[in-house]
């Protein structure tokens, strides 16, 4: 009995991994792997250091527009040095 062609492609493009790329030095042994998954991880984590960088940068901005006064000394150096 023969299964019908749908059901079993409908198998395989669940089984099938998706796309992987494989990375090799010149005596060609594998280096690295990158499949779909790497790919979610680091989106996540480029999502996570925007949001902490955006957090930190407001936490650390000045809360008022004042500006800092600033002083000025009449003091002179010991040394006067031409």
């Amino acid at each position: 009995m023969m299964r019908p062609n749908h059901r079993i492609s409908q198998l395989e493009r669940a089984l099938s991994p998706g796309w992987a790329i494989h990375v090799y030095d010149y005596e060609q042994r594998l280096l690295f792997a990158l499949k779909p998954s790497h790919g979610w991880a680091l989106l996540a984590g480029a999502v996570m250091g925007l949001m902490m960088a955006g957090v930190s940068f407001t936490l650390t901005s000045p809360r008022s527009a004042v500006s800092p006064t600033v002083e000025t000394t009449t003091m002179t150096a010991p040394l006067q040095l031409d």
